[in-house]
C-alpha cells in the first residue's frame, strides 16, 4: 500500500510537472514587407519590441500587438538593439555602415551615429559602468561607448569572432567566442578581457543566457547542446541536448530557453544550480532562430517567414521570403 501511494504521488507529480511548462504557439502576428530579421528586443520601460530587419527595425506595441513605428534611414544592415531607459535613448547596430545607430525612446527620431569596427553585430548595455558594449563580428572588436556623451571610449581586440553577451550589471561582461569555442569573461570598468574559459562540448557558441542569482551561464552550441557554465570559476556544469540550428537563448522564472532555426524551442528547467532538465520541445517554425522574453508577461516572441521556392537553374540562388509571410510567433504556456 505505501508503494502503491508513493508511486501514485510520483504520477501526480510529473503531469503536475509537465502542465506546468507546456508551452506552444498562442497566435502569431504579421511583419509587413519581405525583408529578413536577426534580432529582436523588448524595451521593458515602454512595452515596446523592436525586431531588426534588413534596413529598418519595426517597433511592435505588445500590448495592442500593432506595429507603433519604424526606425530606418541611416541603418544599413540592422542587427541587435540595446536600450538606456534613463537616458530615453536606444542604440542599434548597422553591421554594414559600421556604425552603432543612437535613437530617441519615445520619437524614434535617429540622434546621431558613432563609428564602430567592422560589421557591429550584437550590442550590450552596461548599466553598472553606463557603457554600451558593440560587438563588431567583421573585425573580432568590442566598441564601448560612454551613453553619457556618445563617445568611444575604447575598441578591445579579441583572438576570434563575438556573439552573444550578457551582464551581471557587477562589472563583469561574458561573452560568446563563436571561432574559439570560448566564453571571455571582460572587466567592464578596465574596458579588458580578464579571464577565457573553454567551453567543453561546445562548438560554435552562439546565443547566451545567464541567472545570476545561482551563477550560471548557458551557451547555445551549433552542434546541439547547451553547456552551462560557473560564472565564478569557468567550470562546466552539465551539458544538455537542444534543437538543431540554435541561435537565441533566455532565461526566465527558472526556465532556460533556446530557439533553434531548425523549428523548435527548447525548455530545461533550472532545478537547482547543479541540477538541470530538458522538459520540453516545442515546435515553433524553420527559421525561427532568434528569441526575446517578456520578463512582465512572460511571453516568449521569435520571428520566420515562408519561401519561395529558389531558382533550379541557378546553384547559387536562395530561396526568398515571400511578401506577406513574416510574422511574430507569439509562446505562452
Amino acid at each position: 500500500m505505501k508503494f502503491f501511494i508513493f508511486a501514485l504521488g510520483f504520477f501526480f507529480s510529473v503531469i503536475g510537472f509537465a502542465r506546468e511548462v507546456n508551452y506552444s504557439v498562442d497566435h502569431r502576428i504579421l511583419l509587413e514587407g519581405a525583408e529578413g530579421w536577426d534580432c529582436l528586443a523588448v524595451d521593458d520601460s515602454s512595452g515596446r519590441l523592436f525586431v531588426t530587419r534588413g534596413n529598418h527595425v519595426d517597433v511592435v506595441d505588445l500590448k495592442t500587438e500593432k506595429v507603433v513605428g519604424k526606425i530606418a534611414e541611416p541603418i544599413d544592415g540592422a542587427h541587435a538593439v540595446a536600450f538606456v531607459p534613463q537616458l530615453k535613448k536606444g542604440y542599434i547596430t548597422s553591421g554594414k555602415s559600421g556604425m552603432v545607430v543612437v535613437f530617441d525612446l519615445a520619437s524614434l527620431k535617429v540622434i546621431k551615429e558613432i563609428p564602430a569596427g567592422k560589421k557591429p553585430d550584437l550590442i550590450l548595455y552596461d548599466e553598472a559602468t553606463s557603457r554600451i558594449f558593440a560587438f563588431n563580428g567583421g573585425d573580432g572588436s568590442i566598441t564601448v561607448i560612454d551613453v553619457h556623451t556618445d563617445a568611444v571610449l575604447k575598441t578591445i581586440k579579441i583572438d576570434g569572432k563575438p556573439e552573444f553577451a550578457v551582464t551581471d550589471q557587477k562589472g563583469h561582461i561574458y561573452l560568446n567566442n563563436e571561432e574559439k569555442n570560448s566564453l571571455l569573461v571582460i572587466d567592464s570598468k578596465a574596458m579588458s578581457i580578464e579571464k577565457t574559459w573553454p567551453l567543453k562540448g561546445c562548438e560554435s557558441p552562439s546565443g547566451l543566457a545567464a541567472d545570476f542569482s545561482s551563477r550560471r551561464l548557458f551557451s547555445v552550441c551549433e552542434n546541439g547542446v547547451m553547456v552551462v557554465t560557473d560564472a565564478d570559476n569557468g567550470k562546466l556544469v552539465k551539458s544538455l541536448p537542444i534543437g538543431q540550428k540554435p541561435d537565441g537563448a533566455g532565461f526566465d522564472s527558472g526556465l532556460v530557453f533556446s530557439s533553434n532555426g531548425g523549428g523548435t524551442l527548447t525548455v530545461v528547467r533550472e532545478k537547482s544550480a547543479n541540477d538541470f532538465a530538458v522538459v520540453e520541445n516545442i515546435e515553433t517554425q524553420k527559421g525561427a532562430r532568434t528569441m526575446a522574453i517578456d520578463k512582465k508577461t512572460h511571453l516568449i516572441y521569435l520571428v520566420a517567414a515562408k519561401y519561395e521556392a529558389a531558382d533550379p537553374k541557378d546553384s547559387h540562388a536562395r530561396p526568398k521570403i515571400a511578401p506577406g509571410s513574416v510574422e511574430l510567433l507569439v509562446i505562452k504556456k
